[in-house]
C-alpha cells in the first residue's frame, strides 16, 4: 500500500511540470519552444513512471 501511495505522489509531483510545459507549447508560436515543451512534458511523465516501477520493485535494469 505504501508503494502505491508513493507512486501516486511521484506522478502528482511530475504533473505540474508537464502541465506548464504543455501550456508553454500551446501558447508559444515559436517552433523550438513547442518542441521543448513537448519533450519536457513527456520527460516528466516518463520520470514519474520510472519512479513508480522502481518503487513497485518491477525493476529497471538500466538504472
Amino acid at each position: 500500500m505504501f508503494a502505491v501511495i508513493v507512486g501516486v505522489l511521484l506522478l502528482l509531483v511530475s504533473l505540474p511540470g508537464s502541465l506548464v510545459a504543455l501550456a508553454v507549447m500551446t501558447v508559444s508560436r515559436v517552433r523550438s519552444a513547442m518542441v521543448t515543451g513537448t519533450v519536457a512534458a513527456f520527460a516528466g511523465w516518463f520520470a514519474g513512471t520510472l519512479g513508480v516501477l522502481w518503487i513497485w520493485r518491477v525493476g529497471v535494469p538500466w538504472l
